[in-house]
């Protein structure tokens, strides 16, 4: 085992630094110390050897704090041995702590002869130890095994020679020997690269010959020079000085014999594995020789190994090709089993796991008909899912037929189809609900237009009679029922995605404690109409009329399907739902997951099957007695126009529940009631006013209605009739009537080309879409007013007088359009409850 040199250097220079230290504190502390502590000066070069040593061990080289270290003690030494060599006093002794040097002698403070010629030797072995030139490396260490060796005799000397007569102080201080022994071994041993050290970690023979020899040349030298201070004092020696110099060169004698010796071991040693070399080298050829002789059988064997090799190829490319077709099998999107001719599984992936393949009744059916060799293609089956949806799959199943035409299996494959018929599904009844929308909406412009004449000619009528005419009274009951069908109307509007007139912020918890104070009267005596309300709901965005519409259809609805005595729960509340809950929702493509505001009616009635509940949505769908209008078709158009969504749960003899979600409201604008148009007188005016529509009904009332207002008409059916005219007479026109919806030169394309021929002429936009619909797209390029269709004569009266400015506005244009709306959707709550209980 080979001593661990690094741990050995950091110990010699902590025991160097820490003596050399010690010392110092000493003297600092003002303590008079005895003659055989090393003065300061040396202390401090010992404790400058012992952090050099340590710096250099620690960083793998000297740093700039270790060379300064080096320095300082070669200063030192160079200085004081000046003193020795010229015989002066430079007074280097007297420098560090004056007060403690009154010792007797000339020169208390100042370190010996011999102490100063071995830190010459220390630090010029720390500085040239380390040299890349081999010369001056071993120089670096001759000079620290120089020391080493003083250091080491004087020791030896001092401490085994004191009981021969020699005196302690006539060699060197052993403290001092022993620091000086600690810091060359420790510089020795901290060098990786030095001579010495590299043959003593040698593992060879050299090695472990100088590590066996190199003690003997510092012991027997000791027992020498003992030998020799015995005869000194029976006086076979005259002075120690020659005892000293024969002892130093028994030991360099010795040292230089083991160095010799041991570098002979290393040179036999090297030639020895040369010669190992060559060995082996004579072997390779031997082999070499040998593979050459052997050829010819190797080429004998080499057709033998072809045809191995072809069949090995042959059963890998079976074996890759059963493996890629197993992950073809495993990753393919749709159940794949293979049976065996009694039923058993031969092989089947993960999908056909899942899906059951080889366990549910419907494939074990169809395996038996495979076996019967009948070829089954794209077969739709239904497995049912307890209380969820069936699933769906679509199967392929083909007989395995042997060699001999027998067959020995069947292979089935299924792909799931379920969400595929569920989004079929959601895209025909979206389809038809685009279809029966756009229909619904014409149907909705014509009765406008229809309507349009009946209440124009009505009010002509009204104005006609005094207050007191016994006829005034029929004139008013058929406004009544025009208003009446104007709500069906709206429903059609509503169905079509186009209703949503006014958007307020609604308190729904409010608005449905309003709505079925008005119609509980309306539900039958036996019914009971409970209400759980959340006070602290967000407030949607939406028409309240709209709305309430929801509840009474809701609410009525569930109270005519209990035969006898039950209740109808109106609950709402918050709710969070997800993407999951919202596919089971109608009409949840504009809502998005989170939290909505929830309107829930539960009955106890009779409930519904799954084929009721597919069907309840349909215009004038019902269960009950015929002409039952709308009904639960409005309620879905409603919520689609306000991006809600609609789910419905029942099943036979346990009730329904409605659950419709609308999401929070943002900021919006409330537009406040204005006063019934009916309260006001009907302005009269003068000028011509050019009517452009379509329908001839419409242009007939519009013009008995402003010539008994006083105005000239100009009428055109089509708007290039309108364009002519407007051309033919440029200076008469004080206002425009126009229709949105007419063949060829459409509304908006009319009204573009009215303000390109005039930019002032005011154009008043009639229609019987209602204003979002109609108006939106030509808000911001000067229309002066709308007039949604079915209007009255007084309605007509004042928006001619708004447009041509006899009337100050109430706002901005997008006020005055929205106030307008705004009258046109405003029926009362009871009126509406009543259309819905006709309708419904």
């Amino acid at each position: 085992m080979i001593l661990n040199t690094k741990f050995l250097s950091k110990g010699c220079a902590v025991v160097t630094a820490a003596a050399g230290f010690f010392v110092l504190c000493l003297y600092a502390a003002q303590l008079q110390l005895p003659p055989q502590v090393p003065s300061p000066w040396t202390s401090l070069c010992f404790l400058a050897a012992g952090t050099a040593i340590w710096l250099r061990v620690r960083y793998g080289g000297t740093s700039a704090l270790g060379l300064t270290a080096v320095f300082l003690m070669l200063a030192v030494a160079v200085a004081t041995g000046s003193e020795y060599l010229f015989n002066t006093d430079l007074g280097i002794d007297r420098l560090l702590f004056p007060g403690q040097l009154t010792a007797a002698a000339p020169h208390p403070g100042r370190p010996g002869g011999l102490t100063t010629f071995n830190f010459i030797l220390i630090a010029s072995g720390l500085l040239i130890a380390s040299a890349r030139i081999r010369i001056i490396r071993l120089t670096g260490e001759l000079c620290l095994v120089t020391s080493f060796t003083f250091c080491f005799l004087a020791f030896m000397m001092t401490i085994l020679g004191s009981g021969h007569g020699v005196a302690m102080g006539e060699v060197m201080n052993p403290a001092v020997s022993f620091l000086f022994i600690m810091a060359s071994l420790g510089v020795l041993t901290g060098n990786p690269n030095g001579n010495l050290l590299s043959l003593l970690r040698n593992p060879g023979p050299g090695g472990i010959f100088a590590r066996w020899l190199l003690p003997l040349p510092l012991i027997l030298p000791v027992l020498t020079a003992l030998a020799r201070n015995a005869g000194r004092h029976i006086e076979l020696f005259n002075t120690p000085a020659s005892n000293a110099l024969f002892s130093v060169m028994d030991i360099l004698l010795a040292i230089v014999i083991v160095w010799g010796s041991s570098a002979q071991v290393s040179r036999v040693d090297r030639l020895r594995r040369q010669a190992e070399e060559e060995l082996r080298a004579s072997r390779d050829e031997l082999d070499e020789r040998v593979n050459l002789r052997t050829q010819e059988l190797r080429d004998a064997n080499r057709l033998l190994e072809i045809q191995n090799a072809e069949r090995l190829n042959a059963e890998r490319d079976v074996r890759q090709a059963n493996s890629m077709l197993n992950r073809v099998i495993e990753a393919a999107p749709l159940g794949i089993c293979a049976f065996n001719s009694d039923g058993t599984v031969r092989k089947r992936n993960t999908v056909a796991t899942e899906m059951g393949i080889a366990e549910e009744q419907i494939f074990l059916g169809l395996f038996e008909r495979a076996m019967a060799g009948e070829r089954i293609a794209s077969l739709e089956v239904a497995r049912p899912n307890g209380s969820e949806r069936p699933s769906f799959f679509s199967v392929w199943a083909s007989p395995l037929t042997a060699v001999e035409g027998d067959i020995n299996g069947v292979v089935m494959m299924a792909v799931d189809t379920s969400e595929r018929k569920a989004f079929e599904a959601r895209v025909r009844q979206a389809q038809k609900l685009e279809s029966i929308g756009v229909l619904a909406g014409g149907i909705a412009h014509d009765f406008n237009n229809i309507l349009t004449g009946i209440m124009g000619n009505a009010s002509l009528l009204q104005e006609g009679f005094s207050l007191n005419h016994p006829d005034r009274v029929l004139v008013e009951q058929i406004i009544a029922a025009s208003h009446r069908v104007g709500g069906l109307t709206r429903q059609l509007l509503a169905y079509a995605g186009k209703g949503k007139f006014v958007v307020e912020r609604i308190g729904i918890s409010r608005l449905v404690e309003d709505t079925t104070e008005l119609i509980a009267s309306s539900i039958p005596k036996s019914v009971r109409l409970r209400l759980q309300l959340s006070e602290d709901l967000p407030a949607i965005a939406g028409d309240a009329s709209q709305i309430q519409q929801i509840v009474m259809n809701l609410v009525i609805n569930g109270a005519e399907a209990i035969s006898g005595p039950g209740f109808v729960l109106v609950k709402t509340r918050t709710l969070d739902v997800d993407e999951q809950f919202l596919k089971e929702c109608a009409g949840a493509a504009h809502i998005e997951p989170g939290r909505c505001v929830a309107l829930e009616v539960t009955d106890s009635g009779s409930g519904m099957d799954q084929e009721t509940i597919a069907k309840i949505f349909d215009p004038f769908f019902t269960t009950k007695f015929t002409g039952r209008g709308l009904g639960l078709a409005a309620v879905q158009g409603i919520v689609r126009s306000h991006n809600g969504a609609l789910r419905v749960i029942s099943a036979p003899a346990y009730g329904t529940t409605f659950q419709v979600f609308f999401p929070p409201a943002a900021a919006v604008v409330t537009v406040q009631p204005k006063t019934s148009a009916g309260e006001l007188p009907i302005p009269r005016g003068s000028g011509t006013v050019l009517v452009i529509d379509d329908e001839a009904t419409v242009r007939d009332t519009a013009t008995r209605a402003l010539r008994w207002m006083g105005y000239d008409v100009m009428l055109a059916a089509s708007g290039d009739e309108g364009l002519a005219s407007l051309q033919a007479h440029p200076n008469d026109v004080k206002v425009v009537l126009l229709d949105l919806t007419m063949p060829g030169l459409s509304g908006s394309e009319t009204f573009r080309l009215l303000r390109k021929f005039n930019p002032r002429l005011p154009v008043i936009l009639s229609s019987g879409f209602n204003e979002a619909e109609a108006a939106g797209m030509l808000r911001n390029h000067g229309l002066a007013s709308f007039l949604q269709k079915p209007y009255t004569l007084q309605q007509l009266a004042q928006k001619i007088e708004r447009a041509t400015g006899r009337e100050a506005p109430d706002g901005t244009a997008a006020d005055q359009v929205a106030t307008l709306t705004q009258e046109q959707t405003a029926p009362t709550v009871r009126r509406n409850s009543m259309g819905n209980r006709m309708l419904g």
